[in-house]
């Protein structure tokens, strides 16, 4: 796949970037076929679309007429790296809302919505092309939630925080650049939806093993009964991935680590920990990781995700592990593609 962003994009995510920074509202960006992307911007009282027409650079008087005359709808915003304050007043007397690189801003959608910035100086930090951004640890959380509940695409940005526990801030870049390498797509009810979900989860798995898993708390235990593992598998609040999910996926394989995601401070935990007469140890059947995600959101369930199975399993360096990785990838998840 290529890697690559489209400038547009990447000038358009930058300049909502400096947009959050001066007024704290957040946004997003997604494909558009009425212009150069969609942008979607979340006010205190209301969710405000626009169809943006992204410029790289505008210089004459005659540009900002001709766009407010081939594009004179409402809905219309442009984007650019700057406007200089001529520029920008006489955009206003055009009526044609705009954002630029340097945080200057002029909003007035006529229904409640008003906002002027003026006065800020282009900066010598404003890149020509805008650098590509990585996904970070906490992009992963959330790109996880996406995977998991799809239905989150279209929730509320502090419902996706939530269930990924990451901050509001950070949910508008991940759709942007889940959009811009074409992992994203809008339907024609203007419905967010995963695309290429074999590749994301190929991606993500990758991400996870790398930046996240090695952040998160993780603990070995030795059993008294390893077999007393087994039972323990259909309890509620825990949520088993690794050989033993994985073991109940394909009937591939026998577990010999049992890996479990769940919060150490839980009362069912130290439940567990009594009843299996659990104690330290770095070589033990029993891995704990810290859950990454909020489980009163995100109901994963006591089987983890087919996406989370295949990443833990790629984790262990076992011959049979990895074909067991690859039979997840390629019949649960496919399906699940497919049948979306």
């Amino acid at each position: 796949m290529n890697d690559s962003i489209p400038t547009d994009i990447l000038l358009a995510e930058y300049c909502l970037q400096q947009f959050r920074s001066m007024t704290g509202l957040d946004g997003a960006i997604s494909p558009s076929s009425k212009a150069d992307a969609r942008v979607n911007l979340q006010f205190p009282h209301a969710s405000i679309t626009y169809h943006a027409q992204v410029k790289p650079r505008i210089d004459r008087l005659s540009i900002l007429e001709r766009l407010k005359t081939d594009y004179p709808t409402r809905d219309t915003l442009l984007i650019t790296r700057y406007l200089s304050p001529e520029l920008a007043s006489h955009s206003r007397r055009l009526g044609l809302q705009f954002i630029d690189g340097a945080g200057n801003a002029y909003l007035d959608n006529q229904d409640g919505v008003y906002l002027l910035i003026s006065g800020q100086k282009t900066s010598p930090d404003l890149p020509a092309q805008p650098e590509q951004s990585s996904i970070t640890p906490a992009g992963l959380r959330v790109i996880f939630a996406f995977l998991v509940k799809p239905a989150l695409l279209n929730a509320p940005y502090r419902e996706i925080a939530l269930a990924a526990k990451v901050s509001l801030g950070l949910i508008g870049p991940v759709l942007s650049q889940l959009t811009a390498r074409g992992f994203l797509g809008i339907d024609g009810a203007d419905k967010r939806g995963l695309l290429h979900r074999k590749q994301l989860t190929m991606e993500w798995a990758a991400g996870y093993l790398g930046q996240l898993r090695p952040r998160l708390s993780k603990h070995r235990f030795s059993v008294a009964d390893p077999q007393a593992l087994s039972e323990l598998m259909e309890g509620p609040g825990l949520t088993w991935s690794g050989e033993p999910a994985a073991a109940r996926m394909t009937h591939y394989l026998r577990p010999e680590l049992f890996t479990l995601y769940a919060d150490m401070r839980a009362p069912m935990v130290a439940a567990m920990a009594t009843k299996l007469r659990m104690r330290p140890d770095p070589a033990g059947k029993l891995e704990i990781i810290d859950l990454f995600w909020n489980p009163d959101v995100l109901e994963v369930g006591h089987l983890a995700p087919p996406e989370l199975v295949y990443a833990d399993l790629l984790a262990m360096p076992d011959t049979r592990n990895q074909e067991t990785a690859n039979l997840i990838l390629d019949e649960l998840i496919e399906h699940a593609e497919s049948a979306r």
